[in-house]
């Protein structure tokens, strides 16, 4: 198995300001893995580069790991070490298509960002395109292998599953896949980005299996995904504030852009808070349907949003920049009783230790995603800003970090709220990193209290 970006053309380095050329000098416990190569990677911030966690498995914090960003020729352009890196807890070099082939690198020295330097951006819900583009300093031809002094980039035909897992047999989840013979990953192209629009990133290079064939890529899918896999089903009456959305996303057309659910919560008999990236880029023409007092979605009471409102400063392309938060008006009013309740919002309160959030996202992950049909609650260990940001490299202001070994958020559980002494939300669910994923973030209701008050005043009278 053997991530090159083969054929292809040469790239144009405003093309792809993302990509960045590792050259790593690998050392290892493990004379086996001890040993020079080249990958790709992108960079996801001024101080940290995504690349694949087989670049780096089994390499030592004495190891030398040479970035190069901002020109087409590798090792020329802007060039800094790397401070450390963190490899997918999950991953295993055993079997490189056994999945989560993620890493992050964090710079020693942060990037200028300018014409030639940019970062990518991730996006949680994005429908899979057709096509894509990756680009790379690999080898351009295979038979015999010839290494390119130039970045080349390659058009990508994007596959279903189905159609990937005819070929290959079984694929990792968490991975996708896209084919041209005219032009294709190979080795020394492993991490190097799969980019829709210019700069949204949705894959990595991370194998092919080449006796099979030679032009068909898997790539680990990046997107970012809050749900509770695992957990505990949970009481209504525990949890009562909690608000299933059904979200039929419109655009001004009125055209369906998509459908998905998000978790929220009861402020008033009349507003629910969740995040933003469960409406962002929806129309007033959306259709949410809101359900609440029953642990079986779309049971007990549901009625319809009658208006929404995002904060101004949340930009989807960098969910990762916080401001990840939105209230939703109810058409018609709750009632409130034993099983639908508000939660409490309090501006100063210091960080407890531990906190709950319950959901109705995914319950199991592998080997195929099976969403909960009740809710599912689970213990979150929260941690320190500082703790977060060592595990994590970045953490946007006006979040908070909290973690659990066997238990997390995942897809369907954004906007869920974390909840203290059993009505006191402190957090709302918005994402989860793919290399770090038993660390989620949370919105932090507090820092953005005075918002939450503002905005309540204006969607009422909206």
């Amino acid at each position: 198995m053997e991530p090159f970006v083969v054929k292809g053309d040469y790239a144009n380095i405003n093309s792809f300001p993302h990509s960045a050329h590792l050259g790593v000098n690998c050392k290892s416990d493990d004379a086996e893995i001890t040993g020079k190569w080249a990958c790709g990677a992108s960079i996801v911030t001024q101080e940290a580069g995504l690349t694949a966690a087989h670049c780096l498995y089994g390499c030592t914090k004495y190891s030398k790991v040479t970035i190069s960003a901002g020109n087409v020729k590798p090792l020329e352009g802007v060039v800094t070490l790397a401070q450390n890196f963190v490899v997918h807890s999950d991953y295993t070099n055993l079997e490189i298509d056994g999945g989560y082939d993620i890493a992050l690198v964090r710079f020693r020295k942060p990037l200028k960002f300018s014409s030639n330097i940019k970062r990518v951006a991730l996006i949680e819900k994005l429908p899979m395109p057709k096509e894509a583009y990756v680009a790379g300093w690999g080898i351009m031809h295979e038979n015999p292998d010839v290494l390119t002094k130039y970045l080349k980039e390659a058009k990508q035909f994007l596959m279903t599953r189905k159609e990937c897992e005819k070929v290959l047999g079984d694929i990792p989840v968490g991975t996708i896949c896209a084919r041209n013979e005219m032009g294709y990953a190979s080795r020394g192209d492993s991490g190097s980005a799969l980019i829709v629009k210019g700069f949204i990133q949705i894959g990595l290079v991370s194998y092919k299996v080449p006796t099979v064939r030679t032009d068909l890529v898997v790539y680990t899918d990046v997107s970012m995904q809050p749900f509770i896999v695992d957990g505990d089903n949970a009481k209504i009456t525990s949890h009562p504030h909690a608000l299933h959305l059904g979200i039929q996303c419109k655009s001004n057309e009125r055209k369906t852009l998509g459908k998905w659910i998000c978790g929220a919560s009861i402020l008033t008999h009349e507003v629910g808070l969740t995040v933003a990236h469960c409406l962002n880029g929806c129309s007033n023409y959306t259709e949410v349907t809101i359900s609440a007092g029953n642990i079986i979605r779309l049971k007990g009471v549901v009625t319809l949003a009658s208006n929404f409102t995002l904060h101004p400063d949340f930009v989807e392309a960098d969910q990762n920049q916080g401001n990840d938060i939105a209230l939703v008006r109810f058409k018609k009013p709750l009632k409130f009783g034993s099983e639908i309740k508000r939660v409490a919002l309090m501006e100063k309160l210091k960080m407890p230790k531990e906190g709950h959030v319950a959901g109705w996202g995914v319950i199991q992950e592998t080997p195929t995603e099976v969403k909960a049909d009740r809710l599912k609650e689970l213990k979150q260990n929260l941690l320190t800003r500082e703790k977060c940001k060592e595990l994590l490299f970045i953490l946007p202001k006006g979040t908070i970090c909290g973690r659990n070994e066997k238990l997390y958020p995942a897809a369907g559980d954004s906007g869920s709220a974390l909840i203290v002494k059993g009505y006191i939300q402190i957090g709302i669910v918005a994402y989860r990193l793919p290399f770090m994923p038993k660390v989620t973030v949370y919105t932090d209701v507090r820092y953005h209290h005075k918002w939450i008050q503002a905005q309540l005043y204006t969607i009422m009278c909206s």
